[in-house]
């Protein structure tokens, strides 16, 4: 195929382009019945006619998280993810280019974050020759399959029969797909299970079924089964090679799934395995971090793929466009008016309508957040001591939400300006997650700011009077006072009263607030 004529590494990229179905012009004739799929809408089609829509597909998708991506960036993108194996051989070549496009790790690699995803077919590559049917009614059938990536279950591809593959007519009145658990063998415990819809099942294709909304997580090196079985009066089946070596992980039962049998071939039931270090350790950001992206590309944001939170539009004015996403950690809980705040602290902030803006706000917090915020002196309420919280602490949490930015960049809450607004989140959105070992906080919020945990909700005055004492020098009587300041400085008037009602202004002084008592002198 390749290379270029002047030497030029060429192609760049392969993709799927053996018999596919697509669409079919009114205006064109095939030129044989076999390929239309159904007639005057699909035909089959093959070769770089079908392929170049593919790549030109994962191109679009990367240009709709990165509008303003180049071209040669969205080149990268697929070329430097391409799935290669011992088929493309070393890449790249000038038959495979860099390997097949694959969408999912451009995508993914795109927001800076490992990826990993694979496909476990325990059937054998297939010409015509090697491929059959086995026809089904309310048969079960099942394939055991191993990951060797620690991750989320994604789907499994099933390749379904024609209606002669299926005994005359292909009929299902219902198909259920299950993940079990391995049992000596044989499918074990119940881990989902999924309804299919029947009217999106294609006959003799491939066929895509999407399971992460089960949230299964699996393990390397476990062995898990996936379970396809169809309803009463059903036709149907699928596809298993013919030759080649049998896996001996395919398993048929008639009895409802009571028992087992090995059919001696492999079913065309591949399941998909996807990891990268967020789903494989939900790992939080260890130290400052700012993330940002548009909003309509995604609702995680991450640095590192260390994750900072999770911002889901919402209410009445959703939140839209280029979302920045700050988080500092500090090296212990930080204080304001002798009130502490948890150390891990946030700002989000949208390009537009910061003010108004809706949305629904997950913060991220490890236990370890929580235990130094208990340690702090000042703390007079506890957060959850640990996952279990038997105490019930997380009746206690409060999110004080500060208003703007922070005037210095350090998100500590005496930068913001103006009074915080305090937000007690529902005690069901404030959940330990076992598989990522973290505390997620998740509340619902109108206009953005900075973020803060703690326990107190901060006094709206930025000063806390610590001490007030009065003592007789001479003719005269000396205030002496010790504040507590928010802020850099603050002016102190003193008014003097006879009746508890009417006061008169003796006058004012201007402290830098330190941890010195001030004073003041009154005449008698």
């Amino acid at each position: 195929m390749g290379p270029r004529r002047d030497g030029a590494q060429k192609p760049d990229i392969s993709a799927t382009g053996q018999a596919l179905v697509s669409v079919l012009s009114s205006n064109s004739t095939p030129a044989s019945t076999q390929d239309v799929v159904i007639t005057g809408l699909y035909s089959k089609n093959q070769g770089t006619s079908m392929a170049s829509p593919v790549v030109a597909g994962a191109a679009a998708l990367l240009l709709q998280a990165h509008p303003t991506a180049t071209a040669a960036q969205i080149k990268t993108y697929l070329t430097g993810n391409a799935s290669n194996d011992a088929l493309t051989g070393t890449v790249p070549n000038t038959t495979w280019g860099y390997g097949r496009v694959d969408a999912f790790k451009a995508l993914a690699s795109s927001f800076t974050c490992a990826v990993d995803r694979k496909t476990y077919a325990y059937d054998n590559p297939y010409t015509s020759a090697q491929d059959a049917s086995v026809a089904l009614t309310t048969q079960r059938v099942a394939v055991r399959f191993t990951p060797d990536l620690t991750g989320k279950l994604g789907g499994l591809f099933y390749h379904t029969v024609s209606n002669a593959g299926a005994g005359g007519t292909f009929s299902l009145t219902s198909l259920t797909a299950e993940i079990r658990s391995n049992n000596a063998g044989n499918p074990g415990t119940l881990l989902g299970t999924v309804n299919i819809n029947t009217s999106a099942v294609a006959l003799f294709s491939w066929n895509y079924l999407d399971l992460s909304s089960l949230n299964l997580n699996v393990t390397s090196g476990t062995d898990y089964f996936v379970v396809l079985y169809a309803g009463a009066s059903s036709t149907w089946g699928v596809r298993r090679d013919a030759t080649g070596t049998v896996d001996n992980r395919s398993l048929l039962s008639t009895d409802g799934g009571s028992s087992w049998s090995n059919p001696g071939y492999d079913y065309r039931i591949r399941s998909v395995v996807y990891a990268h270090s967020l789903v494989q350790n939900g790992t939080l950001a260890a130290a400052d971090a700012t993330d940002t992206r548009d909003i309509n590309s995604t609702q995680q944001f991450q640095s590192n793929c260390a994750l900072i939170a999770q911002v889901v539009p919402n209410g009445a004015n959703p939140i839209t466009g280029t979302v920045e996403t700050k988080v500092w950690v500090e090296s212990a809980a930080p204080t304001h008016n002798n009130r502490p705040y948890v150390r891990r602290h946030y700002e989000i902030t949208p390009a537009t309508n910061a003010a108004t803006a809706t949305a629904r706000v997950t913060l991220y917090f490890t236990q370890a957040d929580f235990n130094d915020f208990n340690a702090n002196p000042f703390s007079s309420l506890d957060l959850p001591v640990d996952a279990t919280d038997a105490l019930n602490n997380k009746a206690n949490l409060r999110i004080s939400k500060l208003p703007g930015s922070s005037s210095d960049g350090s998100g500590l809450v005496g930068t913001y300006t103006g009074n915080a607004t305090v937000i007690n989140p529902n005690d069901n959105d404030i959940v330990w997650n076992a598989a990522y070992n973290r505390w997620e906080v998740s509340f619902d919020v109108t206009g953005f700011s900075g973020f803060v945990v703690q326990t107190v909700s901060f006094p709206l005055l930025p000063i806390v009077l610590e001490s007030f004492t009065a003592s007789k020098q001479g003719a005269a009587h000396l205030l002496h006072w010790k504040a507590n300041c928010g802020q850099a400085a603050a002016t102190f008037t003193v008014e003097r009263s006879g009746d508890g009602i009417q006061f008169t202004s003796l006058g004012s002084r201007a402290d830098q607030c330190q941890p010195l008592p001030a004073t003041f002198p009154v005449e008698r």
